[in-house]
C-alpha cells in the first residue's frame, strides 16, 4: 500500500513542480517544497463524488485514508480541485483546492518560519496543514464560515495529529484575537478586502479579487496606509460568503440574464477583431472591460444549450447586453453596445494593457487616503477600500 501511494504522490509532485516552471515561470522555495510533500492528500479527501445520471444527483463514495484504493488514488493525486461537500441541488459547497494553485499563492505570500498567518476559507484543511508545516501550528489560523464544513476539516488535519487553530467564523470579519498577521490568504473569491486593520506593516495579502464578477489572483503588500499590488492571473474559486458576499459582482447565475442570453444573436465583426487573442491577451482585455464598464458581468450559465461569457449588460436605457463567450461574441438590445465594446478594445490594444503590466494602489475608505497623482489611475471604489489601477508607463 505505501508503494502504491509513493507512486501517485510523486506523481503529484512532478505534475506540480512542472506546472510552476511552464505556466508560474518560477520554482518553489525549498521550504515551501518540502511543506507540500509533508502532506498526503488523501487524508483530506474523505469520499469522492460521481454524477448519476439516473437519479439526477452527486453520489458519494467514501474514502478510507488508511486503505485507498488505486482508482481512488488516481482521481485524488491530479492537480485539479476536488469537490468535498454539496449543497442543494448539486452545487459545490467547500473544496479541496488545486494543488499547484494553492502552492503557488503559498509561495507568493513570502511566509516563513514563525510568520503569523491567517488563512480565510478551511475547506477540506490541506491548505492550512501545508502552511503549519512552514510556519508552525500555532502560527496559522484558518476561518470557515460553514460549521459542517468545520467539521470535516478538524477530522482531516487530525489525522496529522496537528493542532490548527480552525475557528467557524465569517471570514470576512478577519481574526482580530490574533492580529496583526504578517499575511492573509484567501482560497475564496471576494470583491474587496476588508481585512486591511489585521495585516502588519510589510505584510501580504493574496486573494483572488472579484471586480463585477471578473475573478484575479492578486498580491498586495502593505505599506503604511497603503496596499501596493499587482494582478497575478486570471482564477475561479468559489465565491466568499457573508460580509464580504457581494451579489452585485454577478458570479452566481442570474435568471433575467439568462433570458436575454438565449435572445442574443452573434456579432460577426467583432468576433473577427477579438478571435485572434491568444489565452493571456483574452483576460487582460476582459480584466480592463472590468475595471473601465460599471455594468460589465460575469455571466455563469447553468443549462448546457448557454456558454458562459464575460461582457456589459446594460440595465437601464439604452439597455441592452453584449457577451463574449470562449467562442463568439453575441449582442441584444441597443447596438451603442457594439460601440462600446469595439471602443474599449481599441483603447486597451493602443495602450497594450496587459493585465500584469497594471500597478495597483489600495486605500481604507475608512482611514482615506489616496495616490498623490490620480490621472492615469482607473479607479475602482468599493465597500472597504478604494483601488487604483496604473497602466504601465
Amino acid at each position: 500500500m505505501e508503494e502504491m501511494i509513493k507512486k501517485y504522490r510523486d506523481s503529484l509532485e512532478e505534475a506540480v513542480w512542472d506546472k510552476f516552471r511552464r505556466v508560474f515561470k518560477t520554482s518553489v522555495k525549498p521550504q515551501n517544497k518540502k511543506a507540500f510533500c509533508n502532506v498526503p492528500r488523501h487524508f483530506f479527501i474523505p469520499a469522492l463524488f460521481s454524477y448519476d445520471e439516473t437519479e439526477k444527483k452527486q453520489v458519494k463514495a467514501l474514502l478510507d485514508p488508511e486503505n485507498p484504493t488505486e482508482e481512488q488514488l488516481r482521481i485524488i493525486y491530479q492537480d485539479r480541485p476536488l469537490p468535498i461537500a454539496f449543497k442543494g441541488a448539486g452545487e459545490v459547497l467547500s473544496t479541496c483546492s488545486q494543488p499547484s494553485l494553492i502552492l503557488y499563492m503559498i509561495e507568493i505570500s513570502n511566509i516563513k518560519s514563525g510568520h503569523n498567518v491567517l488563512e480565510i476559507g478551511t475547506g477540506s484543511g490541506y491548505n492550512a496543514s501545508i502552511i503549519s508545516e512552514i510556519v508552525g501550528e500555532d502560527k496559522i489560523t484558518t476561518i470557515e464560515i460553514d460549521p459542517e464544513i468545520t467539521k470535516i476539516a478538524m477530522t482531516n488535519i487530525s489525522k496529522l495529529n496537528k493542532n490548527i487553530k480552525v475557528i467557524t467564523a465569517d471570514g470576512g470579519k478577519g481574526f482580530i484575537e490574533k492580529a496583526p498577521f504578517n499575511s492573509i490568504i484567501s482560497t475564496c473569491a471576494t470583491p474587496d478586502i476588508p481585512w486591511f486593520d489585521q495585516i502588519a506593516e510589510g505584510g501580504t495579502i493574496v486573494i483572488p479579487l472579484l471586480t463585477h464578477g471578473l475573478e484575479m489572483l492578486m498580491f498586495f503588500e502593505r505599506k503604511g496606509e497603503m496596499l501596493s499590488g499587482k494582478a497575478v492571473l486570471p482564477v475561479r474559486f468559489l465565491t466568499f460568503t457573508g460580509l464580504s458576499s457581494i451579489i452585485a459582482d454577478y458570479k452566481k447565475n442570474i435568471q433575467m440574464l439568462g433570458a436575454l442570453v438565449k435572445r442574443a444573436q452573434p456579432v460577426e465583426e467583432l468576433n473577427v477583431k477579438l478571435s485572434g487573442l491568444n489565452k493571456q491577451e483574452r483576460s487582460s482585455f476582459l480584466f480592463y472591460l472590468s475595471l473601465i464598464d460599471p455594468d460589465s458581468i460575469y455571466f455563469m450559465s447553468d443549462t448546457p444549450e448557454l456558454k458562459n461569457g464575460y461582457g456589459i449588460w446594460r440595465k437601464k436605457s439604452p439597455y441592452g447586453l453584449i457577451l463574449i463567450t470562449d467562442t463568439d461574441i453575441i449582442h441584444w438590445g441597443d447596438d451603442s453596445l457594439k460601440k462600446d465594446i469595439e471602443n474599449y478594445y481599441n483603447t486597451w490594444l493602443s495602450k497594450n494593457l496587459q493585465y500584469r503590466n497594471f500597478r495597483i494602489e489600495a486605500y481604507s475608505r475608512r482611514a482615506g487616503g489616496k495616490p498623490a497623482d490620480i490621472s492615469n489611475a482607473i479607479i475602482v471604489e468599493k465597500k472597504f477600500m478604494n483601488y487604483y489601477f496604473f497602466p504601465k508607463d
